[in-house]
């Protein structure tokens, strides 16, 4: 067999070059590497890695802004997306931007005649081009329509209490008190029904038992009013408040805005989707799924529907006991959850929390029965992939069950979020992808690049940043937020609905590409790899529906260390999951690990759980008698969450907490101090209990992230450095030591044996913002690669004279010189000052010698290319700009250097006073910094 890399260097070594890299440096080669991979393996894996099929390839959400679409532009559209190497499209109708100059264009509504020849016309065009069609489920979300009957609306109640002291008289009109329910003005239906008096109940603070609720609904008069004689103390009125069609589509396109269908009825669920069966089938010939691979359901923010016609007799059937007697006080504020304080006797308190958690698994179950459930089952009796993101504001609705039920569970990461703990993204990750892994579910999407903030200054580096810790969490497919459907006599920016402006207006989407070739090779590599997950966490979810309510905050950050722990033993090698007390009560034995479904796990740690239901405490004795091993932090549980026969259920569950203990695979341990003392914790549980990573990394950092997968025969280990100023140096021991460690190259699609140091180690050295792929297989025909890296303290600075060319996206180009590099934002020439585009910089240097091996230009966000001496040199996108120097490129003498600089339009997007689209997506108090302006200079080697 030719050795590919081999005959490769000594071919340029002919021509004056030489491939020898250092990790993290620009590879000049990159455009060459996927035709020389076609030799180097029949290694099916490989091939994919190498050449990623469109299912892997980044895929956008396709906003068709007021689903004014016309098929030129479609088809314009799809060759731009197809050529910046998008593998598939989501059809996503939804409202035009207010802002948005629509030139009088022809706008056509959901499912008429016209929209759905679009849809076909789209679908065959993109089948041409090898790209995938998904489809949203509707428009905007969640999905709804004017065409909608009154018994399919959506159901909700309102709350608001009032506190009195008395002895006295009031008098109160009801609907001047009422709190509607949703209270959410964005989607706020003007023309909803009439909203009705659900419950009025007068409680004295010291109350214990709902004997003591005193119900005034009978004394309401006609006209709405009351007089209500408040006897001695304090007492709380509750006010409930029933109304239907309360909430409307967000961001609905003409034919499917109006009042959200309730998603409590499977009927009403149903109907709905048959109406987009019923138009597009005939119309495409076939079944749905024959033309669309997946149907699409945006987050569940279903703003406080909590009432269905017969959740009380379901209620009564699930839980045992009649639920109204005590409905004032399981009802709640949508965004704030259950935040009132309780003034009753504290048994009374307690029993009230219990039927508060009671009230809310009724709502999930329902909701997973006869939405998910119903939406799941008919995307599949029409040929389709159900496509689900079970995260939701403000409620979650049963996360993990949600994302288990469906085809293809999809979470959300966002961009600049200002809380990324609770509207970030890595909670969301890792529930979709341990659902995934215990439904076996192969793609495992991500909303990608969520962006309502920083429109126009997001940054390739930025993109690479996130996209490497989705795919840390357990993500393995793109669904970029997103492409807008804009026609070119829009202008710019165009039609602007949301995203990092994935548009052929950008700066950087000549080098889309390669970020979309990255993406798309670890996509594949993932996609076709099992994830090796040997820590299961289960979250208190009880304590937290008891507590707060289906809110998304407190779930998020109770206990405060609960959605750390999966960060700190990724940093030590091992993956953790996030579990549910059903993942237990359908779980086996298989040989001293848990399984359950297609998911097993060598541990079970139980994060600080007051109450578990008596049979999840039954499961875990009979799970932890034949030798799975479990951790409790901080306690071992005590309590039945539930109502009914409560004394029994607690008895239950302290009595199998006591024998759980006496088990020598059992232990309770105090949870981590603060964050900072996570990965420690970590450490410590993996050393205690015998974890085994796979891997040992003798330097642990807190932005160091490790992921595993497994194939036939091969372990693949992901590195991700998360940090953007510092590079990271550890020595990764593998455990298994008949195998060859190779690292495969994302970036080009090439592969090479990495050399190993004492004891079987392989140094990694991560420039900042870097990944890198280790697989571990038998395979060992190959060149072992010797890396150069640079040595730090060895440079020469290029101080001469630099010619600069600026070249704008929008007017005429202009030229100066300096004698130093600067920075744009704050410069006095305003041309500068606004700067968006090409910048090319240019100089020449004397050298008395010649063995430089790197050009240096820093840590940057923006994009760069590099020539010297008329030889490119590569491309840079992400981190550390630091080009490796073919050999004989430099020569003794004169030397002359050319960087190409491309900018983000964030500058000049904030300077268009007068452009009322950019003006609503960017208003920058400071200036973005651009422009190079830190030392560049030339690099020794540090080893050769």
């Amino acid at each position: 067999m030719i050795n590919r890399r081999k005959f490769i260097q000594n071919s340029l070594i002919a021509g004056g070059s030489s491939v020898l890299l250092p990790f993290g440096a620009c590879q000049w080669l990159q455009k060459n590497a996927l035709a020389e991979n076609a030799t180097i393996s029949n290694d099916s894996l490989f091939q994919l890695f190498a050449n990623p099929p469109a299912s892997a390839k980044p895929f956008v959400r396709w906003w068709w802004n007021g689903d004014c679409i016309e098929l030129e532009e479609l088809e314009r559209e799809l060759d731009v997306m197809q050529a910046a190497g998008i593998g598939g499209i989501e059809i996503n109708p939804i409202a035009m931007p207010d802002d948005a100059e629509t030139n009088d264009c022809e706008c056509y509504d959901w499912l008429s005649p016209e929209w759905n020849n679009r849809v076909k016309g789209t679908i065959e065009m993109a089948k041409k081009r090898d790209i995938i069609v998904d489809m949203i489920m509707g428009s905007g979300w969640p999905f709804g329509g004017e065409f909608l009957t009154e018994d399919q609306f959506l159901q909700g109640v309102g709350i608001r209490k009032i506190e009195y002291n008395g002895t006295q008289k009031v008098s109160l009109t009801i609907k001047n008190e009422w709190q509607l329910p949703g209270n959410d003005g964005a989607h706020k239906n003007p023309d909803a029904p009439d909203a009705e008096l659900f419950f009025l109940q007068l409680i004295p603070h010291g109350a214990n038992s709902e004997a003591e609720l005193v119900d005034l609904m009978a004394e309401v008069d006609a006209n709405g009013t009351i007089e209500i004689i408040v006897p001695k103390g304090k007492h709380d009125l509750y006010i409930g408040t029933k109304q239907s069609a309360y909430r409307t589509v967000m961001h609905g396109a003409p034919g499917s805005k109006g009042p959200v269908v309730n998603h409590y009825d499977a009927d009403d669920v149903r109907v709905y989707m048959d109406k987009l069966a019923n138009a597009l089938e005939p119309e495409l010939g076939g079944k749905l799924g024959d033309h669309i691979r997946s149907l699409f359901c945006d987050s569940i923010e279903l703003s406080g529907a909590n009432l269905t016609d017969d959740f009380f007799e379901e209620f009564q059937k699930r839980r045992g006991y009649n639920l109204k007697p005590f409905i004032p006080l399981v009802y709640y504020h949508p965004y704030k959850g259950y935040t009132e304080s309780l003034n009753y006797e504290a048994e009374f308190v307690q029993d009230i929390k219990r039927i508060r958690y009671d009230f809310n698994k009724t709502l999930v179950e329902l909701f997973l029965e006869r939405f998910i459930n119903t939406f799941h089952k008919w995307a599949n009796e029409h040929g389709m992939k159900s496509r689900y993101q079970a995260y939701g504001m403000p409620w979650l609705m049963g996360m993990l069950d949600g994302y288990r039920m469906v085809d293809i569970p999809e979470s959300n990461n966002w961009l600049y979020s200002p809380d990324a703990k609770s509207h970030g993204y890595w909670i969301w990750n890792k529930y979709t992808s341990s659902a995934a892994h215990l439904s076996g579910a192969k793609v495992v999407s991500s909303e990608a690049m969520t962006n309502t903030r920083g429109v126009f200054q997001t940054t390739l580096d930025t993109i690479k940043k996130n996209d490497d810790f989705n795919f840390v969490s357990g993500i393995n497919h793109s669904i970029l937020h997103g492409y807008n459907y804009s026609p070119p006599e829009a202008g710019f920016p165009g039609w602007v609905r949301y995203g990092a402006y994935f548009s052929d207006q950008n700066t950087w989407w000549p080098y889309f590409k390669k970020w979309s070739e990255y993406n798309a090779r670890l996509s594949s590599l993932f996609q076709n790899t099992k994830p090796v997950t040997d820590v299961a966490i289960l979250t208190p979810e009880a304590d937290i529906w008891k507590e707060w309510g289906l809110m998304r905050t407190p779930f998020y950050k109770n206990p405060w260390y609960n959605h750390d722990l999966w960060e700190g033993f990724s940093r030590i090698g091992i993956a953790a999951d996030y579990i549910n007390e059903g993942v237990l009560l359908r779980a086996s034995v298989d040989g001293k690990e848990l399984k359950s479904e297609e998911a097993s796990y060598k541990l079970v740690i139980v994060s600080g759980a007051e109450a578990i239901l008596p049979e999840t405490a039954s499961a875990i004795y009979k799970l932890a008698k034949q030798g799975v091993k479990f951790l409790f932090v901080d306690q071992l549980p005590s309590e039945t969450p539930s109502y009914f026969e409560k004394e029994k259920g607690d008895k239950e569950v302290q009595e199998l907490m006591y024998k759980i203990f006496a088990f020598t695979n059992v232990l309770v341990e105090d949870a981590p101090k603060n964050a900072m003392l996570v990965t420690n914790w970590a450490l410590n549980i993996k050393n205690t209990f015998g974890l085994q990573a796979g891997v040992s990394i003798d330097n642990i950092d807190e932005k160091l992230y490790v992921l595993k997968h497994q194939s036939d025969g091969g372990e693949i280990f992901f590195f991700s450095n998360q940090d953007e100023a510092k590079g990271q140096e550890f020595n990764a021991k593998f455990d298994s030591t008949t195998k060859t460690a190779w690292r495969w190259e994302p970036q080009t699609g090439e592969r090479f044996i990495l050399p190993t140091e004492q004891a079987g180690a392989v140094n990694v050295r991560l420039q900042p913002l870097e990944s890198m792929v280790v697989v571990l297989e038998k395979y060992e025909d190959g060149e072992v690669d010797k890396q150069l890296y640079p040595d730090e303290n060895s440079s020469l600075i290029i101080e001469n004279e630099w010619k600069i060319k600026f070249k704008p996206f929008k007017g005429d180009l202009f030229e100066m010189t300096s004698n130093k590099l600067f920075e744009f934002g704050g410069h006095a020439d305003n041309r500068i000052a606004t700067f968006a585009g090409q910048v090319d910089y240019e100089t020449t240097i004397e050298l008395d010698e010649t063995n430089w091996v790197f050009l240096d230009l820093g840590i940057e966000k923006q994009i760069t290319e590099v020539k010297i001496n008329n030889v490119e040199l590569g491309v840079c996108w992400w981190g550390r700009h630091l080009y490796s120097i073919p050999k004989n490129v430099l020569t003794e003498g004169e030397n002359k250097v050319q960087i190409k600089y491309t900018t983000t339009l964030a500058n000049y997007a904030n300077s268009l006073t007068e452009n009322s689209v950019a003006k609503r997506w960017i208003e920058l108090t400071e200036p973005e910094e651009m422009g190079l302006k830190s030392d560049i200079r030339l690099v020794k080697s540090s080893s050769l």
